[in-house]
């Protein structure tokens, strides 16, 4: 019981510490991850709210445990329907939290878990009438790939040849039926057949993944970075000569074409180290990155009688992870906006308790970021 109490704990911490930290910070702008390893880029277009999330997690477990793993993900509030923004964000922070929280034996179970425990938090929430799209790539340091995908939102892998491949089809009539060939499919053919947070019924569509040496990069796009001409969408990521070119381009032309929905397209290079920081230091940690910057989030060993599950992260003393004292839950700090300047280049260092800051490439300059360190201290209780 103490057991699966220590579990809840963690699992409820953590979702909501990553929700938080993505609620309050930005929505739309540029965020770059060792030389171009991943980029992600957002933009507003004319909507009042962006409802489109995205994320690159990387977690790493005790070598007794299991691999460690890293996780590039995407989350499409659903439009016209109540909510979106926060069913995106639900979804998004309770995914990430299920993936870290999982010992599922393989990745794809591990995805699958996922979009379940999403789907059930967001439905719980909204009963049905807000939800999200959601897809994702996962792989672990032993090399081996998973994908998963519900709704419109899009994978797609770039060959070195600058072939440009499909690896998901929409949630739609539409799409499933493509190969029938129907002329002019009515408008209810376009309505997404499933999202996260529709509740019970809910199908997690895999997708075969195996990169190899002709394979360049992964993308994930919201449907308002490809619903453009399919030619010119292949031209644009073909022709890009890197990842920060590619996101560039699509969220740019979005807004070039009116701007009608909003705009989010995350890049993973195939073939660099997703996990080279694990080679400096034994401790266990998990980062996330997402367009307010970076977030890392560790927690207390626990006591030999305090004993927490294998589902944990672990670092042995707090001081390891940058801050003295663990962090309550309500004390997890907030994203504070830099004021707005022309010159990127001259933003100062934001500060403030348990807070440091990390630099950021914001297209026009670095701009530093406050990286917020959250501490989770488990203990038995009654």
């Amino acid at each position: 019981m103490v057991q699966d109490m220590a579990e809840s704990q963690f699992y409820k911490q953590l979702q909501e510490g990553i929700s938080r930290w993505l609620k309050f910070g930005e929505k739309s702008g540029f965020t770059e991850l060792e030389s171009a390893t991943v980029v992600l880029s957002s933009v507003l277009g004319k909507r009042s709210e962006n409802q489109d999330r995205a994320i690159f997690l990387r977690v790493k477990f005790e070598k007794s445990r299991k691999p460690s793993i890293a996780a590039l993900v995407l989350c499409d509030g659903m439009g016209g329907m109540v909510n979106g923004g926060e069913c995106a964000n639900l979804a998004i922070s309770t995914f990430a939290a299920s993936l870290v929280h999982s010992n599922a034996s393989t990745l794809i179970e591990k995805l699958e878990v996922g979009i379940h425990d999403a789907n059930e938090a967001v439905y719980n929430a909204f009963q049905g009438k807000g939800g999200a799209t959601l897809s994702a790539v996962i792989c672990n340091e032993t090399k081996d790939w998973a994908a998963v995908n519900v709704g419109d939102s899009r994978i797609y892998c770039v060959l070195n040849s600058g072939v440009v491949e499909q690896l998901t089809i929409d949630d739609t009539l539409e799409k499933q039926l493509a190969a029938l060939n129907l002329p002019s499919p009515p408008p209810e053919f376009r309505q997404l057949l499933q999202y996260v947070g529709m509740g019970e019924g809910i199908e997690p569509r895999r997708v075969e993944l195996k990169p190899s040496s002709d394979m360049k990069w992964l993308l994930i796009t919201s449907d308002g970075a490809h619903g453009i001409p399919e030619n010119i969408f292949h031209s644009l990521v073909s022709y890009a000569e890197s990842p920060r070119e590619v996101v560039s381009r699509l969220t740019a032309l979005s807004e070039w074409l009116g701007g009608k929905d909003n705009s989010t397209v995350a890049a993973l290079t195939i073939g660099k180290d997703l996990f080279s920081r694990n080679e400096e230091s034994d401790l266990s940690y998990l980062e996330i990155w997402s367009i307010p910057g970076k977030v890392e989030f560790f927690s207390i060993k626990a006591s030999p009688t305090d004993s927490l599950p294998d589902k944990s992260l672990n670092t042995p003393d707090a001081r390891a992870s940058g801050v003295e004292e663990p962090l309550k839950q309500e004390k997890i700090p907030q994203q504070k906006k830099q004021p707005k300047k022309k010159n990127q280049d001259n933003a100062q260092k934001i500060e403030s308790n348990g807070v440091n800051s990390n630099k950021t490439n914001g297209g026009k300059g670095e701009v530093d970021k406050p990286v917020p360190q959250l501490n989770i201290e488990f203990s038995e209780e009654n």
